[in-house]
């Protein structure tokens, strides 16, 4: 999926990131050392001022907070830095943004620490999602949302210009490579919940 503004999910690289499901023992006690500004990805208190959700994400956190990730970025640093950040939230931490793009997604993906909304915002979207091995799909047109269930291995197809919002975990999504129609082998982001 091509993208105007911001990397999409897909351009995550996925054969970067460190294991199946969640940190290793080593990248944990790395990220508890992590303070809220490292690689440049901050949280911010307070801000007034417009945020454009296609390059600043939104965490939403315990207490209904809403914090602004300033200098987010799909690299591994910056998603490390992300989940040491919100790691207190635990599995009520949530991230918020916007993707602009067009195209077949490249990789499948599984939120296992709470439900995604996908909302397409413009344009035209397909959500195939690998229900026991069967494709359920669901065609989305501006305004329409759907959930993809905890756990549940998903793909996203951008059909012509689209932009969605997503509403999702921010702990332990696993990323699989879109080589085949159902999801093959795993690859995780960082999950805190893991810790030694």
């Amino acid at each position: 999926m091509a993208s105007q503004r911001s990397p999409p999910r897909s351009r995550v690289a996925a054969n970067r990131l460190p294991r199946c499901v969640g940190f290793s023992s080593l990248f944990f006690k790395t990220a508890r050392s992590l303070s809220r500004t490292i690689v440049g990805m901050r949280l911010v208190n307070h801000e007034h001022n417009a945020v454009d959700l296609r390059t600043t994400p939104v965490h939403l956190g315990l207490g209904s907070r809403a914090k602004p990730v300033e200098g987010f970025a799909w690299d591994p640093e910056v998603l490390q830095a992300y989940s040491a950040a919100v790691a207190v939230d635990g599995a009520e931490g949530r991230m918020v943004m916007i993707f602009d793009g067009e195209g077949l997604g490249d990789h499948w993906e599984s939120h296992p620490a709470g439900d995604e909304l996908v909302v397409c915002l413009s344009g035209s979207v397909t959500v195939t999602r690998d229900v026991n091995g069967v494709p359920d799909r669901v065609l989305l047109g501006p305004g329409e949302a759907t959930i993809n269930p905890a756990g549940i291995w998903h793909v996203v197809d951008m059909e012509g210009p689209t932009s969605i919002l997503s509403i999702t975990a921010s702990l332990g999504t696993d990323h699989r490579p879109r080589t085949e129609t159902r999801p093959t082998e795993c690859v995780g982001t960082p999950d805190p919940e893991e810790a030694p």
